[in-house]
């Protein structure tokens, strides 16, 4: 792809589960280098900024806008110049004050915010709900993963009021996702100048998204690509449920196990001493 002038930094308004993944590769086939939560989750990228930064933003310290603009500088330094999916959609203002000529993508589902409660119920909303429990709560990255960022995700989102949700209760606020959902969807519209915004749904391709950014027609790729990792997010989920339900019997029966080895061997050494006497 031929470079007629600098690409503009791209950032991704769009919640999870809107087609963020599909966004991420497209946006990747255009040159761009682009920041998903998988970079986090795949650990491409130090963790801690993001969960120090959560941690900040939903007790309400005061350096949080320090470490805003430090994770900032974080996307920055690690080449990214673009962000789809959570959690960088919910820095789309102050990537936006940062870059005041970017161009911002909004997407969306195309049934609304019932059908995005329906997904998230059944795929990332469920994850934490197995991740505060053994032997996730027993390793570092989940634990944080699930006690400082998750919650802050739901919380900015506008499910629940700040710093208020118990980590891995988020199905307990089902009943206030959707509406959450129509509402990030009207603030972006309100607060991004209509000459920046592009609001997109996966089915709407290439085309927009290449004009929105200033890439020739003639060098916009074709065929779209469609990732859709709902299956991958429930097979994850079940993972995650499956271990937590088998851990505490796994760990019982190896002590049991342990500990009948340990009898029989003081057993059996006792009554070698017995035969030998």
């Amino acid at each position: 792809m031929s470079q007629h002038k600098e690409k503009p930094f791209v950032i991704g308004a769009g919640l999870g589960r809107t087609g963020t993944k599909s966004l991420h590769e497209a946006l990747n086939t255009l040159g761009y280098k682009t920041f998903h939560m998988f970079e986090i989750l795949d650990a491409r990228v130090d963790a801690t900024p993001w969960f120090d930064w959560a941690k900040a933003m939903r007790r309400g310290d005061a350096n949080a806008k320090e470490l805003t603009n430090q994770l900032l500088d974080h996307l920055i330094s690690n080449g990214y110049n673009a962000t789809t999916d959570y959690p960088a959609c919910l820095l789309y203002l102050d990537l936006y004050e940062k870059f005041p000529n970017a161009k911002v993508i909004l997407s969306i589902r195309s049934k609304g915010g019932e059908s995005w409660r329906e997904s998230v119920e059944e795929t990332i909303g469920t994850l934490c709900g197995y991740g505060v429990k053994p032997p996730f709560s027993f390793i570092p990255f989940f634990r944080r993963f699930c006690n400082d960022l998750t919650p802050f995700l739901w919380e900015r989102t506008g499910i629940v009021p700040m710093n208020t949700m118990v980590p891995g209760t988020f199905l307990k606020y089902a009943d206030n996702m959707a509406q959450a959902y129509d509402k990030w969807v009207e603030n972006v519209i309100k607060t991004i100048p209509a000459e920046s915004l592009l609001v997109h749904k996966a089915s709407d391709g290439f085309a927009p998204i290449c004009k929105h950014i200033g890439i020739p027609e003639t060098e916009c790729p074709a065929k779209y690509p469609y990732v859709n990792d709902r299956a991958e997010a429930i097979r994850l989920s079940q993972f995650f449920y499956t271990v937590t339900l088998l851990f505490w019997p796994v760990v019982i029966a190896f002590l049991l196990g342990i500990g009948a080895f340990c009898f029989t061997r003081k057993r059996r050494s006792r009554d070698s001493k017995i035969k030998h006497e």
